[in-house]
């Protein structure tokens, strides 16, 4: 039994690593974000779609694409920004938290975790993402991860 927690805390500490790598790439895209235009949008988005334009111009991804990079209006640009500096720097502070056993980072992340599990099925229902549906299995795993942490330390206290 001893060798099976052993190997359970391994995984926790590779996924609290990974949402803290995670939180940290939020908040550079953010810091990135801040500094792009919609001019630069529109380039960009022009680059990718202009050959695949000439050849289908109904192609369904491309036009959203288009479409998408018409609609990022400032509004967005902000909400962008201000979700992933939030979102980056509260994951990150509980990554931390958890790292160093702090009681009160479990059932926080949990609370946290659990949260965004749901907007993201909530999401799922309008993108069908197959990204969204595996950052939501690795946050159930984290959340179960998280649980049995709190638990294991609380029984040794």
């Amino acid at each position: 039994m001893q060798k099976k927690e052993k190997y359970i805390y391994e995984i926790f500490e590779i996924s609290i690593l990974l949402k803290a790598l995670n939180a940290i790439i939020e908040i550079v895209l953010a810091i990135l974000i801040f500094f792009v235009t919609q001019d630069f949008i529109n380039d960009i988005v022009t680059i990718l779609t202009s050959r695949e334009i000439l050849e289908d111009p109904k192609d369904i991804f491309a036009n959203y694409l288009i479409v998408s990079g018409n609609n990022f209006s400032t509004s967005s640009h902000l909400f962008v920004i201000a979700y992933l500096l939030i979102h980056g720097f509260i994951k990150l502070s509980l990554m931390i938290a958890l790292y160093k056993n702090r009681l009160w980072a479990y059932p926080l992340s949990i609370i946290f975790f659990s949260t965004f599990i749901i907007y993201q099925i909530y999401r799922f229902a309008f993108t069908y993402s197959p990204w969204l549906i595996l950052f939501t299995f690795f946050d159930i795993l984290v959340v179960w991860l998280i649980g049995h942490e709190y638990f294991s330390l609380k029984k040794n206290v």
